[in-house]
């Protein structure tokens, strides 16, 4: 089982496309709602939760995924957003270069979302992700 997700990852990494190509043009909610529930996993095959929202740009093309992490629901919740360019796609399945449970992912909580306006915000994301703009 483990070498049929190390193939699997494989080819994601190595035939993935960028989610902004995917989506590109004027989204409209139906694109972005094609991108809800969808899974996303890690590089190393971890899955990492599902997309549980988007947060649009300026323009309404998607900026960010938000993926509910899927654990247990409480007031401590956190939710993992990524921007759109971090993320690759292969079939039904989203890519991400994180990890499940690292100290350093950012996170944000259910119940108090930053302004994803900020360019200092922004910046933080890009930096993590390694998204050079």
């Amino acid at each position: 089982m483990i070498g049929l997700v190390a193939c699997a990852v494989a080819a994601l990494v190595i035939a993935g496309g960028a989610l902004v190509g995917e989506l590109q043009g004027d989204l409209g909610a139906d694109r972005a709602a094609r991108l809800l529930g969808r899974e996303v996993i890690a590089r190393n095959g971890d899955v990492l939760g599902t997309v549980g929202d988007t947060v649009s740009d300026r323009n309404g093309h998607v900026a960010y995924i938000v993926i509910d992490r899927a654990q247990s629901r409480g007031p401590d919740d956190t939710l993992m957003p990524v921007p759109a360019a971090a993320v690759r796609t292969f079939a039904d399945t989203l890519m991400v270069d994180a990890e499940r449970n690292s100290s350093k992912t950012p996170l944000v909580a259910a119940r108090g979302w930053p302004d994803f306006q900020d360019p200092g915000y922004d910046r933080e994301l890009d930096r993590y992700y390694g998204i050079v703009r």
